[in-house]
């Protein structure tokens, strides 16, 4: 909203502030979900995937910072209007998804640890893949305070729902 907005109104430098402050926060979120997940790995392994294996945790870990990352490349480009590029990005990692999977069982390899793989890497890579048109700012933000603020007030639950729903 506050990004868009700034677009609108020619607030170049308001809209790069408020877009680096959101990086930058969801960078943290996505750092501190991931090493939470890895800290407990064993135990989120056995409990979510039912196994000993503490790679599928360590690839959850990858899945939340690629998709925090992805989420925010297309949020991104819609503050821009540039509609065309959100919708192949957010198409984009099902598609890579699918194309994945189809591979894996054409070779007979997909397992648990590969669909898995293909599953939580995908938004992590078509995230890097988006920086080629759209790379965020990732300067420090000294009033990084007054942003967060502003924008927590307006989405504070929707990037809840979010980052739970990742």
């Amino acid at each position: 909203r506050f990004v868009s907005a700034s677009w609108a109104k020619n607030k170049r430098s308001d809209a790069l502030k408020v877009q680096s402050g959101i990086f930058l926060f969801r960078i943290a979120s996505a750092l501190v979900i991931s090493l939470v997940l890895v800290i407990f790995a064993k135990d989120v392994s056995l409990s979510f995937f039912k196994s000993t294996t503490t790679l599928l945790t360590y690839l959850a870990a990858l899945g939340v910072f690629g998709s925090l990352l992805i989420d925010f490349q297309i949020s991104s480009l819609q503050s821009k209007g540039r509609w065309y590029l959100s919708s192949v990005f957010l198409s984009l990692t099902n598609l890579t998804r699918l194309t994945l999977l189809i591979y894996l069982f054409g070779q007979s390899n997909l397992n648990l640890e590969n669909f898995l793989l293909v599953f939580f890497v995908s938004p992590l890579l078509v995230a890097l893949a988006s920086f080629v048109w759209e790379r965020p700012s990732t300067k420090f933000l000294y009033d990084w305070k007054n942003i967060f603020k502003k924008v927590s007030n307006f989405s504070f639950w929707m990037g809840v729902n979010r980052v739970a729903g990742t």
